[in-house]
């Protein structure tokens, strides 16, 4: 029989918190701070990259104790890159994408934030779509209004 796992307190979870992201590669964290009430986590600061800001959440959540993270992270890219370069990048990382047929979708670049739109075949497309978008250096946030929608009959 599992035993209950004992509360822990938000100072014990706020520093195996900070633990983790500043162990973290994959995180800048010089930027950020961490507020811990009730288990509840308000990350607040600025990460160069929306990976970065993903990743800090993934890593927060698979924290014992962590009841919701509170990602206010803003994304400032150490460069500035027009939306126009964005949205190539972004085409062209989903024509190299293996799961992706890229064919159906859009993407437009706005202030850096990326919006995907059109049809694709399954969740799991849409969701390798966003990711793909996200891991592109200057995309601060991105928009996914990708509909799945069954491939027509031939």
């Amino acid at each position: 029989m599992l035993q209950p796992q004992p509360i822990r307190s938000d100072h014990e979870v706020q520093r195996d918190v900070t633990d983790t992201l500043q162990g973290d590669v994959r995180v800048d964290e010089t930027s950020l701070n961490v507020q811990v009430k009730g288990g509840v986590v308000h990350l607040r600061g600025a990460v160069p990259s929306l990976f970065q800001k993903s990743m800090a959440r993934q890593l927060v959540e698979r924290i014992k104790g962590v009841n919701e993270v509170i990602n206010e992270l803003q994304v400032t890219p150490v460069e500035e890159r027009s939306d126009a370069i964005l949205k190539e990048d972004i085409e062209g990382a989903l024509k190299r994408d293996a799961f992706i047929d890229e064919r159906g979708i859009t993407v437009e670049a706005k202030h850096g934030v990326v919006t995907l739109s059109g049809a694709i075949s399954s969740y799991t497309e849409r969701a390798a779509a966003e990711d793909v978008a996200r891991l592109v250096v200057g995309v601060k946030e991105v928009i996914n209004h990708l509909v799945v929608a069954p491939p027509p009959v031939a």
